[in-house]
């Protein structure tokens, strides 16, 4: 399927990228794949999606553990986003012989993540409505990360799938491991390890408490 080239000229501003990633507009990710400026705000765009999970769906024993916690999604938003990159990179570059480079990729996967910052709702007593919004983000996230793909190695969807579904299934073991480093080594220096959830993961229905952060916001309030 061929790409909907987008004029180098036409820069949307980064809130209206956001919000037309989240609806999953094809011209969008063709714009950024060609923006060269665009590579900091696609890595903001993966920390909000990380920030926005663990704010939504974290339960953490204490403010220091809150902050450990979402530094440590961050993290593994960040090095998620490299690794999946790479994956793709591999099969769609060297293996499918496509064109795209690197930081074209790492752009659009980047902006891929932008439905994952819905979760941020989570953080409301929504109830069984949880379970709703994750699988809402859960959708979203996957068929944005496909529409990425296909944009930036100018492929077919069906193409774009299979190099999607080898990418994700490498990046959640990755993502896996990595939390799990970190929550031994929280243990190692006394610090309680919170639930750390994983990407788009929805969140126990059950679990309504406000986390302790904005606890204290409302508190002071």
């Amino acid at each position: 399927m061929q790409s909907c080239p987008v004029p180098p000229q036409f820069r949307r501003p980064f809130t209206d990228r956001l919000v037309a990633a989240i609806r999953l507009d094809a011209t969008v990710y063709e714009e950024i794949e060609h923006d060269e400026e665009a590579m900091g705000q696609a890595f903001w765009v993966v920390v909000l999606a990380a920030l926005s999970q663990g704010i939504g769906a974290l339960q953490a024993p204490s403010i220091p553990a809150l902050l450990v916690a979402l530094f440590g999604l961050s993290l593994v938003g960040i090095l998620g986003w490299v690794v999946g990159t790479a994956v793709i990179w591999v099969i769609g570059v060297k293996l499918m012989q496509c064109t795209s480079d690197f930081a074209e990729l790492m752009r659009t996967i980047g902006f891929a993540s932008a439905p994952k910052i819905l979760m941020m709702f989570g953080v409301l007593p929504l109830g069984p409505g949880n379970w709703v919004l994750a699988a809402a983000v859960s959708v979203l996230s996957i068929a944005a990360t496909v529409i990425a793909v296909r944009q930036a190695l100018d492929i077919s969807m069906r193409h774009s799938v299979v190099v999607c579904v080898i990418a994700m299934l490498v990046g959640l073991a990755f993502a896996v491991a990595l939390g799990t480093i970190l929550g031994v080594g929280l243990g190692l220096v006394g610090i309680d390890a919170p639930e750390l959830p994983l990407p788009s993961v929805a969140p126990n229905p059950e679990a309504t408490d406000v986390p302790v952060a904005l606890k204290s916001v409302l508190g002071a309030a």
